[in-house]
């Protein structure tokens, strides 16, 4: 004012609209500029080893694991009409063929056995795991160590996989089901008290069947949180995560024998 220029006043809509183009730009900035962040393909290599879907991820295997030279077979998995065909595939570094069977060399050299997506909704992670080390060994095939036989296993659980879930086509949970005949006895005899715990504290929380709903999510947390203030978080993962063989089709079943996976992986 002592020089004479006035002061730079803003009115309200002004205010509004400046505002507003702020938050345009701001939101529109991570798509229109260049991003190298971490955890995003093509800028970080090991991002781009996670596939989008089961099938993309058994393209991926498959065609990695030939052009590493590795022998490549499929288990396939019976369907029931409702799902596209699903396998467990496998590839065999250090494989010889016998007649017309073909077995890892029974030499006295290490033996490397990975598997992934035995919880199928988490066989993302263990699939590109695998990816990651095929593409190392295509490029570079004096990268594989010498002297070392590699059992690849890609989705063990491929119906899981596929859809999203835990639990396989059978509701089986198969990091609880590699069990003998006598365990799998010994389980559904002896588990009475699991069980009955199981029945109290969880089986009433979910309904396994229903379809997903975000009132039947927003249901199952409550009585969640509800349960283990009244019996204590302990008491709670105990029931939950132990495993339980008397109610199929509830979380964490492990089956009342082997699951066709495991009888035609083993």
């Amino acid at each position: 004012k002592a020089n004479g220029s006035k002061p730079t006043t803003f009115n309200l809509s002004q205010l509004r609209a400046a505002s507003i183009a702020l938050l345009i730009a701001a939101l529109a900035a991570p798509a229109l500029l260049p991003s190298d962040e971490p955890g995003e393909c093509p800028h970080d290599e090991a991002a781009c080893a996670f596939a989008g879907s089961y099938e993309a991820a058994r393209a991926q295997f498959r065609s990695l694991s030939r052009a590493s030279g590795a022998s490549l077979f499929s288990l396939p998995i019976a369907s029931n009409g409702s799902w596209p065909p699903l396998s467990i595939d496998v590839a065999l570094f250090g494989a010889q063929q016998h007649a017309d069977v073909l077995r890892l060399t029974t030499d006295d050299s290490p033996l490397l056995v990975h598997v992934s997506g035995t919880h199928g909704a988490e066989g993302y992670s263990g699939s590109a795991v695998q990816l990651a080390l095929l593409r190392r060994w295509a490029a570079d095939p004096a990268a594989r160590p010498a002297g070392v036989r590699v059992a690849l296993v890609h989705a063990l659980n491929p119906f899981g996989f596929h859809h999203g879930r835990r639990w396989n086509e059978d509701g089986v949970d198969l990091n609880r089901n590699l069990l003998t005949d006598a365990e799998f006895a010994r389980l559904t005899a002896e588990g009475e008290e699991r069980h009955a715990t199981y029945v109290k504290l969880v089986k009433p929380i979910v309904d396994w069947d229903a379809p997903y709903s975000v009132v039947g999510e927003a249901r199952m947390w409550v009585g969640f949180l509800t349960a283990i203030a009244a019996n204590g978080f302990t008491s709670m993962k105990k029931a939950l995560v132990s495993g339980q063989y008397r109610c199929a089709g509830c979380c964490f079943y492990g089956g009342a024998s082997l699951s066709a996976s495991h009888a035609s992986l083993l």
